[in-house]
């Protein structure tokens, strides 16, 4: 299993969080709230939801499956 890891403002919907347990969490929705769109509401298919205020969301980080697309990427650095 390839990961790679985000930021927490970097997920979006359909990116698969893997939990240190080796759960999988998919991303279903974003919400995006608060005065000047101060806080994050990460919601996932398991019923995880993860709040963050924008400045929390640039610092933590989470291992994501990698997709085709990732690998891609990385090969062509």
């Amino acid at each position: 299993m390839k990961t790679i890891v985000r930021q927490a403002n970097q997920l979006s919907v359909g990116d698969v969080i893997v939990a240190p347990d080796r759960t999988l969490h998919t991303v279903t929705h974003i919400d995006i709230h608060g005065l000047g769109a101060a806080w994050l509401t990460i919601h996932t298919d398991t019923g995880l939801s993860l709040d963050k205020t924008q400045e929390d969301a640039k610092l933590d980080t989470y291992d994501v499956l990698a997709s085709q697309q990732d690998h891609s990427s990385e090969q062509d650095r």
